[in-house]
């Protein structure tokens, strides 16, 4: 077995690195299985084998009775820095994009009160957003903001903005802390229609507190980002 596992694990390497030197991009097909099981001389099960541990890995995708094509990159979101989405995507080189799509007054519920210590029914904003990157949708997300923190906050353009940079620039909060839960979930029909994908798809939900220095929280948000497009990555010390 694990003479096996060292095979295809071979094979499965020398498929990125065809990837690699062939320049093949997202979405680009693969040549057929009987093609690469000649051109690396296995048989072509072991070949098989070796693409769907890769499909698994999130680098490749199948599609049935069409072939084997190049997966998207997945996202990287480090959690050892703190930085905006904006910042985070520029900083690994990525496009990304937001669309708006709906800025409301509620008043605060039992979990949003006790989030914010604040008094139950006082008003918060709720920003829902959809991130794109590469021109491709990539996480929804569901922002709260109580509304006496940034009066005005729906007169800013959250589409071409930050929202860390205009609560720092106008509103003058600096935020430097966060709490962050991670778990997986199941896109729902109305999150999968927001991200283009079908419904019970793999998804990571992210919940995060943000605060400022002085640990008064300011914002709590709710991510839910495709699972085949985003991986996580810490440092240890």
């Amino acid at each position: 077995m694990a003479k096996y596992d060292t095979v295809r694990s071979d094979l499965a390497e020398k498929i990125e690195a065809y990837i690699s030197q062939s320049g093949l991009r997202a979405h680009d097909k693969l040549p057929s299985e009987r093609e690469l099981s000649s051109h690396w001389g296995v048989n072509r099960m072991t070949l098989r084998q070796a693409i769907e541990r890769l499909v698994d890995e999130g680098i490749l995708y199948s599609i049935h009775g069409s072939g084997t094509y190049v997966a998207p990159q997945k996202i990287n979101r480090n959690l050892w820095q703190f930085l905006s989405f904006s910042d985070a995507m520029k900083e690994a080189g990525l496009h990304a994009q937001t669309t708006v799509i709906s800025i409301r007054k509620m008043e605060a519920n039992k979990w949003l009160a006790k989030t914010f210590s604040i008094l139950l029914g006082t008003e918060v904003y709720e920003l829902v957003r959809i991130r794109h990157v590469e021109h491709e949708p990539f996480a929804l997300e569901t922002i709260y903001v109580p509304c006496h923190l940034c009066p005005g906050l729906e007169q800013h353009d959250l589409e071409q903005q930050s929202l860390y940079a205009i609560l720092r620039e106008v509103y003058h909060i600096e935020l430097t802390k966060s709490k962050q839960e991670i778990s997986m979930s199941y896109l729902t029909e109305e999150e999968a229609s927001y991200l283009g994908v079908a419904p019970g798809e793999a998804a990571i939900c992210t919940k995060v507190v943000t605060a400022t220095e002085e640990q008064v929280p300011i914002e709590y948000t709710i991510e839910i980002a495709r699972g085949d497009r985003c991986k996580f990555s810490t440092i240890l010390k």
